[in-house]
């Protein structure tokens, strides 16, 4: 282990990023003005932190050497978090190996469950509690249903995802399901639907808004719901009974032969956050331009300009960062961890080969250390690649530099001295 000097690596000790338009020069040169004017949580702020900081000195990293002097290089450590657009490959296609294994060879049903317009304020202050009921809500509508013989009388695999963004990053809660187009039934069997639809769209509607407005209005009645500014338990239940009368967006899309190019789709919102590098155009002079999709006319989507000031643009970004510890990707039904033995039994119903085993984190961390011993080598003398880790002599986090208090949930952040104000 050593310590970082500038004789062993002059670049970490600079803390600026590429200086091309992405989502770390943003964060970098604007968030902590932006968290000084609009006070974040704890976990926003340690977002933000680690994808500005991302492959810079304030992460650490590792130096590679020549044990004959040929070659020295420098390695900055990757933020690691699920929003950084630098960091969601390798987690992305590991995610996807995993659920590739697990998938049922079968066909698959998208399902989308969404939330009303008039809720979103609501979830802004209440991301955890209003996402487990979203969840839950949708969850045993589908499971409720399928178990009527009426109309599958069986138990299916359920894949749902949270996705809670726009094209130009609004908020826009929903889930995303990926229904098995059959189940496995009490007796062991597999069963099919009979329809060519899974589930009548009007009778699936009307249960997920009963059992989702039952289990809000039971929060907010027992105060477990920060109400917005501005509302109050009168309102809010008014809202809620409005609501109750009004149809809501539920949708049942085409089946597929297999779910495994819409798990790819999942993929893309498992990580990288709400927006990635590539549709960013530009920023300067405070603003922010990015491409996004329009699809009001379904049939010839656009691809279109917003440019933003970059207090806005923060300002939808931060609303879609996710809670610490809060699941976005969920797993029901037979692709639940605990029916493994009737998922298996399953795949022995529909004929299909067993999948194999894992691998152990051991053999795993194993395996990558084989692997790391043959690939450093120099490329002059074919000597031995020695790693030394780098280490900093004071600590740094996200709440001592955005001045914001970890048992705090949002405590105001005032600029540095060497703030650059924004226009």
């Amino acid at each position: 282990m050593c310590v970082v000097t500038e004789s062993v690596a002059p670049s970490l000790c600079s803390d600026v990023p590429t200086s091309r338009a992405t989502m770390q020069r943003i964060l970098h040169d604007n968030w902590r003005a932006f968290a000084a004017k609009f006070p974040q949580p704890n976990f926003a702020n340690r977002a933000a932190f680690l994808l500005a900081h991302c492959k810079t000195a304030f992460l650490g990293g590792h130096v590679e050497r020549c044990e004959h002097g040929h070659v020295e290089k420098v390695h900055y450590n990757s933020c690691r978090h699920r929003c950084c657009p630098g960091c969601s490959t390798a987690p992305r296609k590991a995610w996807l190996d995993k659920q590739r294994a697990k998938m049922l060879d079968t066909a698959a049903m998208q399902v989308v469950f969404t939330l009303p317009s008039e809720l979103a304020k609501l979830w802004r202050m209440n991301k955890q509690a209003i996402a487990d009921v979203l969840f839950n809500s949708s969850k045993d509508s589908l499971l409720t249903l399928l178990a009527d013989p009426q109309f599958l009388g069986a138990q299916p695999g359920l894949l749902a995802a949270l996705h809670t963004w726009s094209q130009t990053l609004s908020a826009h809660p929903y889930v995303h399901y990926i229904v098995t187009f059959g189940g496995l039934a009490s007796d062991g069997t597999w069963k099919t639907p009979k329809r060519e639809c899974l589930l009548p769209r009007q009778v699936l509607m009307c249960m997920f808004r009963g059992k989702f407005l039952d289990k809000v209005r039971k929060l907010v009645s027992s105060d477990k719901l920060d109400v917005p500014e501005g509302w109050t338990k009168t309102n809010c239940m008014s809202i809620l009974n409005q609501l109750g009368r009004a149809p809501w967006n539920v949708k049942l899309l085409e089946r597929y032969a297999h779910a495994e190019g819409v798990t790819l789709y999942l993929a893309k919102y498992l990580r990288g956050g709400p927006i990635g590098n590539s549709r960013i155009v530009s920023f300067s002079n405070g603003e922010v331009t990015f491409r996004y999709l329009d699809r009001k006319n379904p049939l010839h989507p656009q691809t279109k300009e917003m440019t933003l000031p970059v207090y806005k643009f923060l300002k939808r970004w931060s609303q879609h960062l996710p809670p610490t510890k809060m699941h976005t990707v969920r797993a029901y039904g037979l692709y639940a961890n605990g029916n493994r033995k009737r998922l298996e039994h399953a795949r022995s119903q529909i004929k299909q080969p067993v999948s194999p085993p894992s691998a152990s984190r051991l053999d795993k961390s194993e395996k990558r250390e084989e692997d790391t011993k043959e690939q450093k080598r120099c490329p002059i003398c074919n000597g031995s690649i020695l790693v030394e880790g780098l280490e900093f002599e004071e600590a740094v986090r996200p709440w001592n530099v955005y001045r914001a208090r970890r048992k705090r949930r949002c405590e105001r952040a005032p600029p540095t001295d060497q703030e650059q104000p924004i226009a």
